[in-house]
């Protein structure tokens, strides 16, 4: 036995890990329901019946309390399994990452990854020569005097750790065999070059929306994991890196993202095919019919595409309202003007507007629009917002400004829409 069957071995064991960590949240979450309902006094069905058949109790309003505390018992039970499974994971990834990023594995870790093997019925000769191995390995760790500590990574980590949307995964018919079909694009996704992948995923004319919108969810919260696992790496003070360590993460980290951003735009097309399918098709026929393709030039008082006013106002635009301000700007430039209205009182300027969020513009000749800025609505009175973003200059009217504002700020909202902690 050596450290690549060792290596096999803890991966197994993480994956049986982490779905026994799912099974466990979906527990606390039925526990939860049931706890809630019988708190305010409602005879939840769920677990009444889950009561009856585990400890053969007929749940009615009178004994709610007696079932309460059973449901409260169980929770407990669940939480602190839970604790303890997330608590293996750690620990199996933080030995995995010491393997391949060549860091030290603690006396304790040892003692861990003993159990662990016994655990999986290794045989005692084997167990002795991979602890044996790993003595081997934890020699070759020295720290030398060029290596840099984790702690002197801030900078890197700052780069890449921008927040992570939350993925949410609506219930689906279809679950298992979206996750199998999942599991076989990431294969292919991870045997081929990036820019082949799109001609060999035809997944559109097989799947409906509603799965498609699933399976490509599936697949970003696995590279979103890798890529959270990685920065974590990072994080970890008991790490030191080597100039060739930090390039080889800096380049995985550059693959994954790739890979993310990749599915990310899949996904966020069925999303807008789906936002344009919900309009009214003739209403959009007509409109496009009647107005021509609308150019749009951008206020602001620098050269440089990041410091223009619309991308600044996008820094407190709320993440979930992002990808609606990009579809707001993104219709009305192919001549919708179904959310374009004058602002009065403020002669050549109008906004564009969808719930809270409000684009204002400058009309200019020949279906040319400025952006002055952007922000959400709070309150019935925002005219200061109105009359202050009328007043901010357009220094550039280049087609070149234009599109490097676009570029950028398409980027920024791709990468931080439903942004949030893990």
């Amino acid at each position: 036995m050596n450290l690549t069957n060792l290596n096999k071995i803890l991966r197994n064991k993480l994956m049986s890990s982490k779905a026994e960590l799912n099974y466990l949240e979906e527990m606390i979450n039925f526990y939860e329901k049931i706890r809630q309902d019988f708190e305010e006094g409602k005879v939840n069905k769920n677990g009444a019946l889950y009561l009856q058949r585990k400890y053969q109790m007929d749940v009615t309003k009178y004994n709610l309390g007696q079932a309460l505390g059973i449901i409260f018992s169980g929770l407990f039970v669940v939480k602190t399994q839970k604790e303890k499974q997330q608590e293996q994971i750690d620990k199996i990834k933080f030995i995995l990452n010491c393997l391949k990023y060549k860091q030290v594995i603690s006396v304790p870790l040892m003692d861990y990854l003993r159990t662990i093997l016994a655990e999986e019925n290794i045989e005692n000769v084997d167990l002795i020569n991979i602890m044996e191995q790993i003595k081997i390995h934890n020699a070759k760790c020295v720290v030398k005097d060029k290596k840099m500590q984790s702690k002197d990574l801030f900078l890197i980590i700052n780069m890449v750790n921008q927040g992570f949307e939350d993925i949410k995964l609506k219930d689906n018919a279809n679950k298992e065999k979206l996750e199998m079909v999942a599991k076989k694009t990431i294969n292919l996704i991870d045997s081929i070059r990036l820019d082949e992948v799109k001609n060999m995923i035809n997944l559109d004319s097989i799947y409906s929306s509603k799965d498609l919108k699933y399976l490509y969810s599936l697949i970003l919260r696995y590279y979103q994991e890798k890529i959270i696992d990685l920065i974590e790496i990072l994080k970890q003070e008991e790490f030191y890196f080597d100039i060739a360590i930090l390039q080889e993460i800096k380049e995985e980290y550059k693959v994954l993202y790739q890979k993310y951003m990749l599915v990310r735009n899949m996904l966020d097309g069925i999303v807008k095919n789906d936002y344009d399918e919900e309009m009214d098709a003739e209403e959009d026929l007509e409109e496009i019919k009647d107005n021509k393709e609308i150019k749009l030039y951008y206020a602001s008082n620098s050269d440089e595409a990041t410091k223009c006013y619309f991308v600044k106002d996008l820094e407190n635009i709320r993440e979930e309202a992002l990808a609606h301000t990009l579809i707001l700007l993104e219709d009305f430039k192919m001549g919708k003007m179904n959310k374009f209205k004058n602002l009065a009182n403020l002669k050549s300027f109008g906004e564009l507007k969808d719930d809270q969020i409000r684009i204002v513009l400058k009309i200019l000749d020949n279906n040319c629009y400025a952006v002055m800025g952007v922000f959400i609505k709070k309150s019935d009175n925002d005219r200061v917002q109105y009359v202050n973003m009328t007043k901010r200059p357009i220094l550039n009217n280049d087609d070149n400004y234009s599109l490097e504002v676009e570029n950028y700020y398409k980027d920024y909202i791709l990468q931080n829409q439903r942004k949030g902690s893990r």
